[in-house]
């Protein structure tokens, strides 16, 4: 994504253009409870050796009254009967109680024993997704970069964040702790654009100098560089088979090239730079976002567009990002909205309004129920995407955002720019 210009002072908005909804307040779900064993596994606490038995009533009051009268005749056979009878009704009020117990894995059918009877068994409970992170709640600021940082990536597995900067640096580092793990110096200008690949061992970054590089996400190794541009690289995207890599730049064209050797495979045109590009999640097509105004979807096997969007045209198109389900395609620009439309078609679902300034970024929750969008205006809002209203607008930056990212298993939102941090808050539940 083109970076856009950064505010004067005067410029930088010291409150919001229009009433901020407050945050809608978070019902955290409890643990489902154990479900309740079938009515026939239903029995009493066993008795262990050593106890009384328990009362049965009224039916015990009865056969007293008749051991007597028996007693009476045969104290010896009566006294023997008796005790048999007491250990016949121990072993199979025992044994009755043991099988009405069901073990949960991992448990030691001991300790749920240990104690005297009386004490209460705990319910096993069944295990609960992780807890929502408080939405807007900032979790990690990471100050490493010397310039505005321009891109953000998540490793796929959620533990590590890749940021590029105008200060020509690509650092990742850890996402819980924001502890340095990396650096990449292989570009001579500002990095513009970033993407990890979907194995997690490789970034790719596009930078001013007018390269695609390809370097090891472990030890951050030079793997290769992809030449052909003369201007800046504005925008990277994987394809989700990891074996392309698509670009955009400032000669208005969009690259699909092979990932392993670096050869073109596909130039697609627009006919001003290109500044954003997102495959579906099949792999099929491959979208970008032009300073033309317009999104264009292709085929990237051949090189041909299916179709064109211009819902923001005149204006620059800054950013673009495909649904996780594949149907649909959020894009923003200069004109402040962030747009929603049918990735088959084409037609218009909805437009969001709540930005004052340019849209520079939009990601969408790993659920695809909602978007977060980055603006000029020095805030990243959160809201759904079926239009049915704001979630939340968070204020951590001072001035342009640049770039959003949403983790892996949605819980955490990233977002960097011309502060010159990164950082990672909450996001909340769906």
């Amino acid at each position: 994504m083109q970076p856009a210009q950064q505010p004067d002072a005067s410029d930088t908005p010291s409150a919001e253009t229009s009433p901020t909804p407050s945050a809608p307040e978070l019902d955290v779900p409890a643990a489902p409870a154990a479900p309740d064993a079938p009515a026939d596994a239903q029995a009493e606490t066993p008795t262990l050796p050593g106890e009384p038995l328990p009362s049965s009533g009224d039916g015990a009051g009865k056969s007293a009254s008749k051991s007597a009268q028996r007693r009476s005749g045969n104290k010896l056979l009566g006294s023997l009967a008796g005790k048999i009878i007491l250990i016949v009704l121990v072993v199979l009020v025992a044994a009755a109680g043991s099988a009405a117990v069901v073990v949960a894995p991992g448990h030691n059918p001991l300790k749920l024993f240990s104690g005297r009877p009386s004490t209460p068994i705990a319910t096993p409970t069944l295990a609960a997704s992780p807890t929502p992170i408080a939405l807007g709640k900032t979790l990690v600021t990471y100050r490493g970069h010397s310039k505005s940082v321009t891109a953000i990536a998540w490793s796929p597995d959620g533990k590590y964040i890749a940021s590029g900067s105008k200060d020509g640096t690509v650092q990742v580092w850890d996402s819980s702790t924001g502890k340095p793990r990396l650096t990449y110096r292989g570009h001579t200008d500002a990095v513009n654009a970033l993407a990890w690949s979907p194995d997690g061992t490789r970034i790719a970054s596009g930078s001013s100098d007018g390269t695609v590089q390809v370097w090891n996400a472990a030890d951050g190794s030079h793997i290769l560089t992809f030449p052909g541009a003369s201007t800046p690289v504005w925008a990277v995207a994987w394809s989700p088979d990891g074996t392309r890599i698509a670009s955009g730049d400032a000669n208005d064209i969009m690259r699909v090239w092979d990932a392993a050797t670096g050869g073109h495979v596909v130039i697609c045109n627009h006919t001003r730079p290109v500044t954003a590009i997102s495959w579906s999640p099949d792999g099929r097509y491959v979208a970008s976002g032009s300073e033309d105004g317009t999104v264009g979807v292709w085929n990237p096997n051949s090189g041909s567009q299916i179709f064109s969007y211009r819902g923001h045209y005149p204006d620059n198109v800054e950013t673009v990002a495909w649904s996780p389900d594949g149907t649909r395609i959020a894009s923003g620009g200069d004109d402040d909205t962030v747009q929603i439309w049918d990735a088959t078609t084409g037609g218009h679902v909805v437009t969001y309004r709540g930005h004052s300034k340019t849209v520079t970024a939009v990601a969408w929750s790993p659920d695809g129920t909602r978007l977060a969008s980055g603006s000029g205006d020095s805030t990243v809002q959160v809201w759904y995407a079926s239009g049915n209203g704001f979630v939340f607008t968070y204020t951590g930056h001072m001035f342009y955002v640049n770039a959003v990212a949403w983790s892996p298993d949605g819980r955490r939102i990233a977002s960097g720019g011309d502060d010159d941090t990164v950082q990672v808050w909450g996001a909340g539940q769906a």
